[in-house]
């Protein structure tokens, strides 16, 4: 049997880590943490990880909103896109 992306890539354990990471960075960052004032950075680690184990095909774990739905209250201009792109690579 082939291994699925997901199993490929660590599973779980490693898509924790790089949600850590990368929240870890955003709430650090002067630009983008007022995008998540009041926000509980373990809760949105945990929402990121179902989210991408759902996408890469490990279950229907995911519970919360799809980020068309949860950012729509957002001005995510491109120059904020893109300096979240670099803070995720």
């Amino acid at each position: 049997m082939q291994d699925s992306l997901l199993d490929l890539i660590g599973g779980r354990p490693a898509l924790e880590k790089i949600h850590q990471a990368f929240y870890d960075r955003v709430f650090a960052d002067p630009w983008l943490s007022p995008f998540f004032a009041g926000a509980k950075q373990k809760h949105l680690e945990s929402q990121q990880t179902d989210f991408i184990i759902r996408t890469l095909g490990g279950g229907l774990v995911f519970s919360g909103q799809r980020p068309e739905n949860c950012h729509m209250h957002m001005f995510i201009t491109q120059e904020v896109f893109d300096h979240r792109q670099s803070l995720m690579r």
